[in-house]
Formats: C-alpha cells, structure tokens, sequence
C-alpha cells in the first residue's frame, strides 16, 4: 500500500521488499535539535528552493533562509516520546510539511546536525548545555 492506502503495482520488481512513497507537495522543511526535553525547530519555506529538494538546492548554492518554528503539540508529544524509547539525550530530527499542513517524518540524525539553521541565541544554549 502507498501513503494514501491505495494498492502498490509491484510489477518488475522480481519479488524484493519496496517501500511504497508518493510524491508530497512539500511546503517546508523542517529541522529540530532536541535536547533533553527541549526541542529548537527551524523552518524553511519550499518556495525557496526553486522546484528542487532541499539538499539541490543547498548544493546548488542556494541561500537558505530559516526561522524559528514551534512544532505542533501532537509533533512535539510524539516525538519526545520517540527519542525517550530510544534513549538520546540530544538529535536532530527532521521534517517535511506536505499542502494539507501534515508533518512527514524524514530523518533522525542522532549525532546532531545543526550547523546553518540555528539561530545565534540558541546555539549559545545548546553549546552551553
């Protein structure tokens, strides 16, 4: 099955295990460090890369801007609770925001990612933990 639960056509693919995805109209990306129990997230606007994925566009030299974001309380729930049952103390999550304002789950970096997208005031804080 697909995203939306629809029947997958695995034909040609000779019997392998493949992860079904649909495309997501991207609205944003978003990038978090978490800490403990604190989670500083930053957004960027799609409009920004120009019709290409976001690490095109940073390849491409594209400059990136981004803001800080608060993620919604049912994100931010879930996603304590994951890293809690993983045991990490500091990561770096990752998420897309697809047209109808859902947020796709797409990375943990759990040795930490953070250098280009946090704010001067908070990487003091997280360099100061």
């Amino acid at each position: 099955m697909n995203r939306k639960g629809d029947e997958a056509d695995d034909t040609g693919l000779d019997g392998f295990p493949w992860q079904w995805q649909s495309p997501i109209s991207l609205l944003a990306q978003i990038r978090c460090v978490v800490v403990g129990d604190k989670i500083h997230a930053y957004v960027a606007e799609a409009f920004q890369f120009n019709g290409r994925g976001f690490r095109e566009a940073q390849e491409d030299g594209q400059d990136i801007v981004w803001s800080k974001h608060l993620l919604p309380e049912a994100v931010r729930t879930k996603l304590l609770s994951m890293i809690r049952g993983l045991g990490l103390e500091i990561c770096c999550p990752e998420f897309l925001v697809d047209e109808e304002g859902d947020y796709v789950f797409i990375d943990l970096n759990p040795c930490g990612d953070w250098s280009g997208f946090v704010d001067d005031e908070d990487a003091e804080q997280l360099l100061h933990r």
